[in-house]
């Protein structure tokens, strides 16, 4: 069975408008015909069969009116898509450099207060999150203590010193 529902569209017209201009359509004697789904290409070609040619060359008149304006158009409009989508890339990019630049500006900002403060309250520990003392490293030094190097190297040495040793353990066990 076929899932095609008969849906009855009547719609009647009585003109043509084609941009400021109008084709009356003559009133035709065509029988009306609800139109279907069911309804087939033949039976449009039979209820044109039954056109004077007069009437066929007014609706084919309006018709092609109708289609070379809609070409121009379309051709109008290309030209404005083509510089619509233009602008709307240029945009983005402007907005993408927009962002980037008042981000650096904020992180510009942020560390020319960072070492105004610095410059201000000394080069030590402020006591505030995020401004440790920058010289304790060298302090330590200094008082006889590691670099942070020498720290991080014995802490490696120490670690692989367990690992061998883990290994060796291991080796025994087996």
């Amino acid at each position: 069975m076929s899932d095609i529902k008969d849906e009855v569209v009547d719609e009647t017209v009585d003109e043509v408008i084609v941009e400021d201009t109008q084709v009356e359509a003559p009133e035709l004697d065509i029988p009306e015909a609800p139109l279907t789904a069911a309804r087939t290409a033949s039976a449009i070609k039979a209820s044109l069969a039954e056109m004077s040619k007069e009437d066929l060359d007014v609706v084919f008149e309006a018709a092609e009116k109708a289609h070379d304006a809609m070409v121009e158009l379309v051709g109008e409009s290309d030209e404005l898509h083509t510089s619509w989508t233009s602008v709307v890339e240029e945009q983005r990019i402007l907005h993408s450099r927009l962002f980037r630049a008042e981000s650096a500006l904020e992180n510009s900002l942020k560390a020319t207060e960072y070492w105004k403060k610095r410059l201000q309250d000394g080069f030590g520990d402020l006591g505030e999150a995020g401004f440790p003392d920058l010289f304790a490293a060298a302090t330590n030094i200094k008082e006889g203590g590691m670099s942070s190097i020498a720290v991080r190297r014995q802490a490696k040495l120490k670690r692989e010193e367990k690992e061998s040793t883990k290994k060796a353990k291991e080796g025994e066990e087996e």
